[in-house]
């Protein structure tokens, strides 16, 4: 539509030389004109752009302008009867398709005339879908309620609603528009990955759907484990078995197996467990007649099987054990495991539920334990004392202490681990003690392991009037030697106790307490026992005596085996051997047997009955004894090649024989 307009000045002036003197008057030039315009059609989002032109007859400069428009129009007038008309419509909102039409009306002037056109925006609704955020993981455990929101937006700000077009049964919407929570009530059998895809739509129908997965993570809804424990040989430790249950339990029926060669089991005991409430419990050892088997039967209820223990986790059986005194098993772990025997009805290792039914095997999880045997650190090797330092005199003198007052120095497990200096798995052994001695006289070049293979070697205990005679029997030297007895006599002293192992060299050391007799001995200068038949204690007692313990070491510091003998080991009279070797030069060995404590005399002669040297003189314990000739005379001198004699006299007892020295 145009309009041509004439100003009021213009109008004013025309009237006002009219009315003064009828002068002939006419209107100054013509008014400018818009070239036609179109009503446009555009949709939300677009964005409007119009060219305006304008002429005008008198050729006078044209301003163009907006008189009405929509928000956010602009116009560029570009002075020469040309402008820009701009515009976007909005996807909401005022410039929205909810307030189409807008008009928009134009002004053209040469400053005296003007002229108006108007034009109509049609805008259509230009709709745009939704959008549902980013979903990210959605992780629960089998049997939780699964509970997660979901949110969307859309960008018109219509209204929303939600959608399930695919998830698990019972999968359920709570809320609108734009967020709304996913709940779902899973099951302990609904493990795994879930597949869901959800749409958002707004009331045009348009819409987004977003595609995720649920995972449930499979839970355990019963569980059997034994526990794990450690300690050091000759330790006490506690072995748990533990039911972690997510639903309630009214019974169970267990068969657990030790290893019975290193473990040695206590007590077994459900107190302050969470079936210490239970009606009955009981246990069967070495059952079925298989060591180490222990079966274990227990009831909340036997009357009323719906009287459960409820949903937990913890302990329910405890276990006790005493590790083996064998060192060789340090470093080992003992498995303690559960057994299943029963092939036919399965019974093993089961549960029951509050019905009274059997939950099966194939339901439960089973996790087996073990008792780790600690093992000394190498750097803790010989520190008896744990004063951190090891093989030291303080070490050797509590160890000592340890044997003949082992109330007063007692060893602990670490001490007992730290002790097995000669790792043969024995400790605290007398030969533990020999090599302790030797590792340190000999600033560590012991031998790392010594070990004897030789036969075992014998002790025996002869009462003769009242005098109990202690006497070992060994094919090799000895290089210590430990022994407890225990005497009916409290009232037994240590004047009643007599050794003659002090003759030898040997530091001997005892005690007596409440007819408990204790002695060891050894030598830190290298000195040793002999070998054969040796009588090496004595004591008088005026009731029966028993040999509790009895340890010999070799002069390395390797244990040796012995043997009770119910027998006399004593020799019945007097002998004496062959030296050996024979010929020899220039030392040889005589080797004589005393059946009794006696004076005894071993001289060597030569073939002119000269006495050349004494090798022995005065009163020796009974057994096997020997001794060296160097070839040299009671001066020290060298004797010459030739045939000699060697006598051994005691009492009425005399005997010699020959032997050739050659050089």
């Amino acid at each position: 539509m145009q309009e041509r307009i004439i100003t009021k000045t213009a109008a004013f002036l025309v009237v006002l030389m009219a009315f003064w003197g009828g002068a002939e008057v006419s209107a100054a030039g013509h008014a400018p004109e818009f070239r036609a315009i179109s009503n446009p059609t555009i949709y939300e989002g677009e964005t409007l752009t119009v060219e305006l032109r304008a002429t005008d007859s008198d050729s006078e400069p044209l301003v163009i302008n907006m008189v009405t428009r929509p928000l956010g129009a602009s116009l560029n007038d570009h002075g020469n009867g040309t402008a820009t008309f701009v515009w976007n419509a909005a996807f909401d909102g005022p410039n929205s398709s909810l307030s189409s039409p807008f008009e928009v009306t134009f002004r053209v002037s040469d400053g005296n005339l003007a002229d108006l056109t108007t034009m109509k925006i049609t805008v259509l609704n230009n709709n745009r879908k939704p959008v549902i955020d980013p979903v990210g993981e959605i992780d629960f455990m089998a049997g939780d309620l699964v509970a997660f929101n979901i949110s969307g937006a859309d960008p018109d700000n219509d209204p929303l609603s939600w959608r399930i077009l695919e998830g698990p049964e019972g999968l359920t919407l709570d809320g609108a528009d734009r967020a709304s929570q996913v709940t779902w009530d899973s099951e302990y059998a609904d493990s795994g990955s879930f597949a869901v895809k959800m749409a958002l739509s707004d009331i045009y129908g348009a819409s987004d759907t977003a595609d995720f997965a649920i995972t449930l993570e499979g839970q355990t809804v019963y569980a059997l484990t034994v526990g794990e424990a450690t300690g050091y040989p000759t330790e006490m430790v506690d072995v748990d078995v533990y039911l972690d249950n997510l639903e309630p339990i009214s019974g169970l029926n267990l068969l657990v197996h030790y290893d019975v060669s290193a473990l040695i089991l206590g007590a077994i005991s459900e107190a302050g467990t969470r079936i210490e409430d239970f009606e009955y419990f009981t246990y069967y050892l070495n059952y079925l007649n298989q060591p180490g088997h222990i079966k274990v039967i227990a009831i909340a209820d036997k009357n009323n099987p719906s009287v459960t223990l409820a949903p937990g986790s913890g302990s329910i059986l405890t276990m006790r054990y005493a590790i083996t005194s064998d060192y060789n098993y340090s470093g080992f772990a003992i498995p303690i495991q559960f057994a299943f025997e029963d092939i036919f009805t399965l019974n093993d290792n089961t549960l029951t539920d509050p019905n009274g039914a059997k939950i099966p095997q194939e339901a439960i999880v089973y996790d087996n334990g073990s008792v780790l045997i600690k093992i000394a650190d190498v750097n803790s090797v010989g520190d008896i004392n744990l004063n951190g330092v090891n093989f030291e005199i303080s070490d050797v003198v509590y160890y000592t202490n340890f044997y003949i007052y082992p109330s007063g120095y007692p060893l602990n497990a670490e001490q007992r681990a730290n002790a097995d200096v000669n790792r043969d798995g024995v400790s605290p052994s007398i030969a533990d003690l020999v090599y302790m001695i030797h590792y340190i006289v000999n600033r560590g070049t012991t031998s790392a392991k010594p070990r004897y293979f030789g036969n075992p070697a014998a002790v025996a205990v002869q009462n003769r009037d009242g005098v109990f005679s202690f006497a070992y029997e060994s094919g090799v030297e000895i290089g210590g030697l430990a022994v407890t007895v225990v005497s009916g006599d409290t009232e037994l002293a240590e004047q009643d106790i007599v050794s003659t192992m002090e003759q030898n060299g040997m530091t001997v050391k005892k005690s007596v307490e409440n007819g408990t007799v204790r002695l060891i001995a050894y030598s830190d200068s290298g000195r040793h026992l002999d070998g054969g038949v040796n009588e090496f204690l004595k004591i008088k007692s005026n009731a029966n005596i028993n040999l509790v313990d009895f340890q010999l070491s070799t002069i390395e510091g390797a244990l040796i085996p012995v043997t009770l003998k119910d027998e006399g080991i004593l020799p019945e009279g007097f002998r004496l051997y062959q030296n050996y070797p024979n010929p020899f030069n220039p030392v040889t060995e005589i080797r004589f047997v005393v059946p009794v404590d006696s004076k005894v005399e071993l001289t060597v002669f030569n073939v002119l009955g000269q006495q050349i040297r004494s090798l022995a003189s005065g009163r020796l314990p009974a057994g096997s004894h020997t001794v060296t000739w160097d070839g040299t005379d009671d001066e020290g001198t060298p004797v010459s090649s030739g045939i000699y004699f060697y006598r051994l006299s005691a009492g009425e007892y005399q005997d010699r024989k020959k032997m050739v020295l050659l050089k």
